[in-house]
């Protein structure tokens, strides 16, 4: 009830406000000659190029403030009795920015005017916000690679300083990838979950029609929230007074292109992005004129491409053993890798468990799978074409080279705006842009194995975003911004194989439906088969906020309110025909992980039908919705001409999700579990009605979310200032990355494999384990499969930041600002997915390793529960009905709960346990563009320290459950240092210019610009890992080592050539690695990648037309010197390729043309 109050008195005082705007603020001071204030002096603040009026009196300080103002250029006229009238001219309002303008009077008449002009870049006065505004010019004209997608506004974030990552991997500001937000006319073009930055691109229109943009990265006011270490700030065009437009085309063609290092020859590519924008004012002749009053903006981009295979490499069974043959088997070094019948475990003379080999390595073909036959018949006209001879290495791995088919990507984009004046106090806009976007095989097929074997995505994706806001001048001290907006967006893959009846053809039995896909089949040293059927995303939203601005004496007062009504469903039937997965752990020494010493093959244990892993699962539907409120209120407080205090507080919460039909289920760790003999743990259901809780959630809310925030700005002289601000912030509390908790009412099932291999967990032939369909409000429904957990409280618990940061700029001359500054980031409660609640306690494999050693220790763990080795152990039965189920090995029986596999936290929000921090120095160089030169240069040396990179809790759980604290390493995405330049210059020559101003001269060599952007940062610090030796059901077990320096191997020469070198050290150069946890960080700070390096140019030539229309013709390079940037090699210490460098972390020079024309 308390929450509801607040709301309804936030609701009633119509002070409704968003939680970062991208309207812009003018403020200042009028003073006379001697440094007196003026009150109530009158302002106009003019738009340039709509002639759009807002108005304003100066208070009894003088002081003045302007809010919610598009970005672009005004003039400032300000008018006293007894003074001349005072013109300032070129004032630039960036998206989200305060721009701060001094005027002094001179005495005189009001007829009497001074005019003057703004400088073109000036140091912030007015707040400690750590902010980098994109030029208009810089997103129009630096080089913005159109490489296998439409062009991103996002790609230009990369420019900016603490940015860092792409697509899903993008942080900024030392906050967790993905954890950022972006914004479209002040609302979110993010999706319902983590950020992607390809989906939030679909969101926003084309790059045509965006203004420049602002990044915040810290110092953050009490009006931002809703992000982790980042918000980006983007504005739609307006039409202005004149008809003004651009039509354009960028072409690629993989004849301009090089190609990569490995790859023996370009790939086919062809692509081109085009499309216009018309802007202006609304005119009916002889009807209506709609200049200064009715305005519209419309722009369309389409791109169309054809990619080829680019040669990728993989790897496929040889035609031999399609018979059973396997002494072509060998690993890296040549030598014969054994395969064991799986059917033949039994105890050793020294322990543990042995198998027979195959004789000669060869597999009799009465004991192949039928099944398997049948899936294995379309795989056989797939042979290695790479030219190695059997019986080396290359003959059975990396030994098949994609040389055809074609993906096509086509995709269009519209946008339509409309802007009303309605006198001088109000102003509507509206805004619709929807993209299509489509991903399927060219007519030659796909890139890749042919269809079925092909385990790519067909992909489609629409999306639409409306916005529609009003502008209202209450009076000259308080102006109100009131906008909704929604988003839609539905991403829809599937595999090419699905809707084909499969069943008479090939089928895994007990699939819910083996008729409607090709099944899914993955092996540890081959190329998987087939693809995944019909899954996706539906992302709606709505959201409505308000800003209020008052400024009372030295104070700007701004208060609000947000709610984002945050919908998340997922749809999907992604293995309804069946998946299964092979280990060569299944033809292996038994209890062996070690490959290629253990020995075995995945493709061996395929063709017996020893499955390692299975899945399947029923039609699925799930809403979940996430509504969002935020509140806030703040004060910018002049205390003195050079200080002004910045203070507030905000309030976020997300109310407990809840789904339309109220087909919820979570994991409930004290209800008794009728399956399991009541032993605790079960499932309990959301909904009313017999066996449910009658309550929609059945998760309680978390209210603890006051954020306060402190910033100041001392300016030392007009050309100095000193900022500094300290904050809390939340993150968003929304789906993480897919669907969840609906366990009974919808079947998906996991059938995993308990015995690391000793046992296979499923055969072939015989089909999936049996399971229970849907629907069932049954608290054991999710036996012996995984479940999920939201952990109470944990789910609604908003991800928190604390943020500090002290800075300094400098303006040097009229055009350029320097920025020196100290930032600071830690994270707490972050989303991640480190908790691994049923994994075996550590304390009960430490015991019994202290009474029967290691090697019978890992064997009692992998046995049966009813053998005669758990027996003597005096192994406890957890339960009486535990020596029936399908998982009764001993590991099974010690887990919390062992009628589960995973209790799942992570995919759903319900781990909340991560922590971070981040410090950085940042200097940064802003020149605006004067004397055909504008930049944008920075520099960073920071440090990031994390057990959690990603918002998408991706990275796997902790090694070890009870010790958690080993996870805290330096970050993924660590950078030491990173220096970034974004530079336009015009050369001096032709009209206008200092050279060659006329003449022939004029047309030859006037109208050249160069600009590029450059970019070199510190490589990615490096992992190493092993496969998993411990059947405790941990995560990742991380190696032994005995130092973190001298990973690197040497090298032959002058520099390093991955045909004669290697990356790391060979794998025996590292200790004998124990059956235990390794103590190896799980980044090393030490070694790293190899730096990146990129240089991105444009070099364009401007034909004048028309006084009013000119031509740009562009030719830009990417990665102009063709410069190879190595990957690092596989880093599992069993690999067979470990050290050894077989790919290339970046791309070949790319070329593309461009034209474009501009009225």
């Amino acid at each position: 009830m308390q929450i509801i109050r607040i709301v309804a008195l936030f609701a009633l005082s119509s002070v409704l406000a968003l939680a970062q705007s991208e309207r812009g603020n003018i403020s200042g001071l009028v003073s006379d000659s001697t440094g007196g204030a003026i009150p109530g002096a009158e302002l106009s603040v003019v738009h340039r190029d709509t002639n759009a009026t807002a108005k304003s009196i100066t208070t009894a300080a003088g002081e003045f403030n302007v809010p919610n103002l598009l970005p672009g250029v005004y003039r400032i006229e300000i008018t006293a009795a007894g003074f001349k009238r005072f013109i300032q001219q070129n004032v630039v309002v960036s998206a989200s920015t305060t721009v701060r303008v001094e005027a002094q009077l001179q005495l005189g008449q009001v007829s009497e005017q001074i005019e003057v002009s703004a400088s073109a870049a000036a140091i912030q006065t007015d707040n400690a916000k750590i902010s980098t505004q994109v030029q208009n010019k810089l997103v129009d004209e630096l080089p913005l690679v159109v490489a296998g997608a439409m062009r991103s506004p996002f790609n230009l974030v990369a420019v900016v300083a603490e940015a860092r990552g792409t697509g899903t991997s993008l942080s900024l500001g030392g906050g967790q990838a993905a954890a950022w937000d972006a914004t479209l006319d002040g609302h979110s073009v993010g999706t319902n979950r983590s950020g992607d930055t390809a989906e939030a691109a679909l969101n926003t229109p084309s790059v045509e029609a965006l203004t420049e943009f602002t990044v915040d990265t810290n110092g953050f006011k009490a009006e931002y929230g809703q992000a982790g270490g980042g918000v980006m700030t983007f504005a739609s065009k307006s039409g202005t007074n004149a008809l003004h437009g651009t039509v354009y085309d960028f072409l690629r063609n993989d004849a301009l292109d090089a190609r990569g290092f490995f790859a023996s020859r370009r790939s086919v590519y062809r692509q081109n992005d085009y499309g216009f924008l018309v802007s202006g004012p609304v005119w009916i002749p002889k009807i209506y004129n709609g200049r200064n009053k009715t305005f519209f903006a419309v722009s369309y981009e389409g791109f169309r491409n054809r990619v080829g295979a680019n040669d990728a490499i993989l790897s496929v069974p040889t035609p031999e053993m399609f018979s059973g043959d396997f002494r072509n088997w060998v690993d890296q070094n040549g030598r014969a890798v054994a395969v064991y019948a799986p059917g033949s475990p039994r105890a050793a003379p020294a322990g543990g468990f042995i198998r027979d080999v195959f004789p000669n390595n060869q597999i009799p073909t009465n004991r192949f799978s039928k099944t398997a036959s049948a899936i294995a018949a379309f795989g056989q006209n797939v042979k290695p074409n790479r030219g190695f001879a059997p019986g080396t290495s290359g003959y059975v791995r990396n030994n098949f080279i994609v040389t055809g088919g074609t993906q096509v990507t086509p995709t269009d984009k519209w946008s339509v705006k409309g802007d009303q004046i309605i006198g001088n106090k109000h102003r509507l806009s509206i805004l619709y842009n929807t993209t299509k976007f489509r991903n399927e095989p060219g007519a030659g097929g796909p890139p890749g194995l042919p269809v079925p074997l092909w385990s790519g995505q067909i992909q489609a994706w629409d999306t639409e975003a409306y916005r529609l806001t009003h502008d209202w001048t209450i009076s000259s001290r308080m102006v109100n911004h009131i906008s909704y907006a929604r988003n839609t967006f539905t991403k829809n893959s599937f595999s090419a194989n699905v809707d084909k009846n499969w069943k008479d053809k090939v089928c895994i039995k007990n699939s819910v439906d083996c008729n409607q896909n090709f099944p899914s089949i993955n092996f540890t040293e081959y190329s998987s088969w087939g693809g995944a059927s019909y899954n996706g995303t539906d992302q709606p939203g709505w959201g409505l906020k308000d800003d209020l601005s008052y400024i009372r004496g030295s104070h700007t007062l701004k208060f609000g309110f947000q709610h984002q009504n945050q919908n998340a469903n997922g749809f999907g039937q992604q293995d309804i025909g069946g998946r299964a997965d092979f280990s060569f752990l299944s033809t292996s020494v038994p209890g062996q992980t070690a490959f290629p010493a253990s020995g075995g093959s995945s493709f061996a244990s395929f063709l017996l039908g020893d499955a390692f892993l299975g899945r399947t699962e029923t039609i699925r539907f799930v809403t979940q919705k996430y509504p969002y409120f935020g509140f806030y209120a703040q004060d910018d407080w002049r205390i003195t001409r050079k200080l002004i205090l910045n203070f507030g507080l905000r309030y976020d919460f997300t109310l407990p999700p809840t789904n339309k039909k109220d087909e919820y289920s979570d994991f409930n760790p004290t209800r008794p579990n009728p399956g399991a003999n009541n032993y605790p743990g079960a499932l309990w259901f959301a909904g009313f009605g017999q066996g449910r809780e009658n309550t929609r959630s059945l998760v309680p809310g978390w209210y603890g979310g006051f954020g306060p925030r402190l910033g100041l700005a001392y300016t030392h002289n007009e050309k100095t200032t000193f900022r500094a601000a300290f904050g809390r912030s939340f993150s968003r509390v929304t789906a993480v990355s897919g669907s969840g908790h609906f366990s009974g009412f919808i079947g998906q099932y996991v059938f995993q494999n308990v015995s690391q291999g000793v046992q296979p967990t499923f055969k072939l032939d015989d089909g999936l384990p049996a399971y229970q369909l849907p629907p069932s409000i049954n608290p054991a429904f999710s036996n012996g499969n995984d479940i999920d957990w939201w952990q109470g409280k944990e789910m609604t618990r908003a991800p928190e930041n604390l943020f500090w940061t002290f800075s300094m700029q400098r303006q040097m001359g009229q055009n350029m600002v320097v920025e020196a500054g100290y930032n600071a980031t830690v994270g707490t409660h972050l989303q991640t997915g480190l908790l691994n609640f049923n994994q075996t306690p550590t304390a009960a494999f430490n015991q019994l390793v202290s009474q029967y050693g290691t090697t019978q220790a890992l064997n009692l763990l992998r046995s049966d529960i009813n053998s005669a080795t758990a027996t003597s152990a005096g192994i406890r039965i957890p339960y009486a009905n535990f020596t029936t189920q399908a998982a009764r090995t001993v590991n099974q029986a010690l887990r919390p709960f062992p009628q589960y596999q995973n209790i799942a936290t992570a995919g759903q929000n319900g781990d909340k346990s991560g922590h971070s921090s981040y410090h950085a120095f940042v200097l940064k160089a802003d020149r605006r563009f004067s004397k055909g030169l504008t930049f944008q240069w920075n520099y960073v040396f920071s440090k990031l320290i994390t057990d959690s990179d990603n918002y998408f809790a991706n990275g796997g759980s902790a090694m070890d459950q009870y010790n958690r604290r080993l996870e805290k390493s330096i970050g993924q995405l660590d950078r030491t240092h990173a220096l970034k330049f974004a530079t336009l210059y015009n050369l001096p020559f032709g009209k206008g210019q200092r050279w060659m101003t006329g003449g022939l001269l004029n047309q030859v060599l006037g109208g050249w610009r160069l600009s590029a952007i450059q970019s070199y940062s510190s490589g990615a610090p490096l992992t190493l890992a092993r496969n998993n030796p411990l059947p405790i059901f941990n995560g990742s077990t991380r190696p032994l080592i005995d130092s973190y320096e001298g990973w690197r191997a040497p090298i032959a020469g002058s520099k390093f050539d991955p045909n004669v070198d290697r990356f790391l050290k060979a794998a025996n150069q590292f200790p004998a690695q124990p059956n235990a946890f390794g103590n190896a960080t799980r980044f090393n700070p030490k070694i790293r990648a190899f730096w990146g390096l990129s240089e991105n140019i444009s070099l364009a030539k401007t034909f004048r037309i028309t006084e009013s229309v000119h031509a740009d013709l562009r030719a830009e390079a990417f990665n102009i010197p063709n410069r190879t940037i190595f990957g690092t090699g596989s880093t599992n210490l069993n690999a067979g390729n470990f050290g050894q460098v077989t790919n290339q972390a970046n791309d070949g020079r790319q070329m593309q043309m461009g034209l474009k024309i501009y009225w």
